[in-house]
């Protein structure tokens, strides 16, 4: 009876043995895949176009974030009424934690969430579908429209929250998928059918710049 004890003890310490061994090799693997980042700085932001229906790029910015972890294209486009969206087009490879709510940086500046609500777009006028979040932002007499969106070459998202779950979840399958973020910006005092607007340049966007996501990932 002893005897039993002792191997059935001696079993269940060495399973606990191999179980850690696993979890050690599995930590190994997990920071080399880490390490295997992708640098950004070759995603051509710069291609997505510059003409976008009514909407004309008339400033332009690109830069590298300071770890080089995800690269930004920041621009205004304009519409030939002389209205003006603002736009932050992000991308990254593989560091999913890099990926910004832009709405939340403003919120550093004294703005708040007057109003939200998920728009979802058949793609009447374009290829492709859209589910993208639509805010109204508030500071002291001032409003704002903001839209944002998430892609991937296969899939996006309307919050961050859902792009990071659908990034990681491709990635325990060993995909370095990479995800872009699009957020554009509006004045409602300042543009009468600021929300329209927003969704039409959206509309016009998404398509190039998923098409983007796609030629990345081939």
């Amino acid at each position: 009876m002893q005897s039993a004890k002792a191997a059935t003890t001696i079993w269940m310490r060495q399973r606990a043995q191999a179980l850690v061994l696993i979890v050690l090799l599995v930590a190994l693997g997990l920071g080399w895949y880490e390490n295997q980042e992708i640098s950004p700085a070759d995603i051509p932001l710069a291609n997505l176009p510059k003409q976008a229906g009514p909407w004309q790029a008339v400033s332009e910015e690109i830069r590298m974030s300071k770890a080089n972890d995800y690269k930004l294209l920041t621009r205004t486009y304009q519409d030939g009424n002389g209205r003006n969206i603002h736009a932050r087009i992000q991308a990254t490879y593989t560091r999913l934690g890099s990926l910004r709510d832009w709405s939340l940086a403003s919120m550093a500046s004294g703005w708040s969430v007057e109003d939200q609500s998920i728009w979802k777009s058949d793609g009447e006028g374009t290829s492709l579908p859209m589910e993208a979040r639509i805010q109204k932002l508030a500071n002291g007499g001032r409003y704002r429209i903001a839209l944002t969106w998430y892609t991937s070459a296969q899939y996006q998202a309307a919050t961050l929250q859902s792009a990071e779950l659908k990034g990681w979840r491709d990635r325990l399958f060993g995909d370095k998928e990479p995800w872009a973020s699009m957020y554009l910006l509006a004045e409602i005092d300042s543009s009468p059918g600021a929300q329209d607007a927003v969704k039409h340049l959206a509309q016009q966007l998404a398509p190039g710049l998923r098409q983007l996501m796609c030629a990345i990932h081939s």
